[in-house]
């Protein structure tokens, strides 16, 4: 494992990673809250919302500040656990430079608010062509070629899709945190059962700095991450993702993950777009929504998630390692613990349940 001559070394800095991360987000999501008060960056309340009170909505500014401490401090106090064969690059300034500028992007919608999407979506993409693809070329033996070009592109895109992705899904409070906390310590694992050290302070830090942002997001009407905060952590875990498959790790057990996700934001926008809804539009139609919408606490629809990511996260880990059938077998069973909560969601009276007519849906979230 790079830079273990010196495992001491390397666990000190998983610790720094994993506790400066949930201490320093824990300190500063109450000034975050004072901040977002003091200049009125609150998220009001609409018919679309899930919530009924003006609430804060820079607490992702806690999570963007605590998980970059905990990085900078693990690397200082073991520099070598940050260092892998990655053609010049380290991985921590991949991860620190994608997921701030992405920040900025969301932190510019939270204080001005109706910035145009396309306006956002092109700062994602600059961010994946001008910070991603170079990275991905960096790793190749032929970055002139057609085959790294080709993944150049495609670890840009996939950036911009999953930080939409996971700003699609932060809906209920706990979710995001919960989620998030579940995916850093996948790629943490990754990294032990890889044997590359900085996928595991990378992951450490983001799910400590996660964590620590769920004790006073988990109190309803308290503090949101807003965009900054979704487009941190999700440019974070994606930029991570695009590291470990840098470093050698089959891509399937990297994105295994984030099935769940994945599977509830692709089904409903694809169904919106078929019933010619406007794709862009806030609104109720994810699994994750409707049962909140059925009765569900956020507590619980936020605990199911980080459950399902979890369960879907071993599964991933299984693939890292074994044989092509056991792999192909998690993989199927991942696709069908993901799509089984979609129908589930979309379908409540499977469960026993009538769906929550669309009147009584905001007082259904209790938020």
């Amino acid at each position: 494992m790079a830079s273990l001559t010196t495992v001491d070394g390397l666990r000190a800095a998983a610790a720094i990673a994993a506790v400066a991360g949930f201490v320093v987000t824990v300190a500063a999501v109450p000034l975050s809250i004072r901040v977002a008060r003091r200049f009125g960056v609150l998220d009001a309340p609409t018919d679309r919302s899930s919530h009924t009170v003006p609430t804060p909505r820079l607490g992702g500014m806690a999570v963007a500040v605590g998980a970059t401490v905990a990085l900078l401090a693990a690397g200082v106090a073991s520099p070598r656990s940050l260092d892998a064969s990655t053609g010049g690059w380290r991985p921590h300034a991949l991860v620190l430079a994608v997921s701030l500028l992405l920040a900025a992007i969301g932190l510019a919608d939270d204080l001005v608010r109706g910035i145009p999407v396309a306006v956002r979506l092109a700062g994602q993409a600059l961010v994946g062509c001008a910070v991603v693809a170079p990275w991905v070329l960096a790793q190749h033996p032929s970055p002139a070629s057609a085959r790294a070009l080709a993944l150049a592109g495609a670890g840009a895109l996939a950036l911009a899709g999953f930080v939409n992705v996971f700003n699609f899904m932060d809906g209920v409070d706990g979710m995001s945190g919960g989620a998030a906390s579940v995916m850093g310590l996948h790629v943490a694992l990754l990294g032990l059962v890889e044997e590359q050290a900085p996928l595991i302070v990378i992951g450490l830090a983001v799910a400590g700095a996660a964590a620590g942002f769920l004790p006073l997001n988990l109190r309803p009407t308290t503090v949101f991450l807003g965009d900054a905060g979704s487009y941190f952590l999700g440019g974070w875990l994606a930029a991570a993702a695009v590291v470990a498959v840098g470093l050698g790790t089959p891509p399937v057990a990297v994105v295994v993950v984030a099935f769940p996700y994945l599977a509830d934001t692709s089904t409903t926008l694809i169904d919106r777009i078929r019933r010619g809804q406007d794709w862009k539009a806030s609104h109720h139609d994810h699994a994750y929504q409707r049962l909140a919408f059925d009765g569900w606490s956020h507590r619980a629809v936020a605990g199911l998630l980080s459950l399902l990511t979890a369960g879907c996260g071993a599964l991933g880990l299984v693939t890292a390692g074994g044989p092509p059938l056991v792999q192909a077998l998690a993989v199927a069973l991942a696709a069908t613990v993901a799509l089984t909560y979609v129908v589930l969601g979309q379908r409540p009276d499977l469960l026993g349940r009538r769906a929550t007519p669309p009147h009584r849906r905001r007082a259904a979230t209790g938020e």
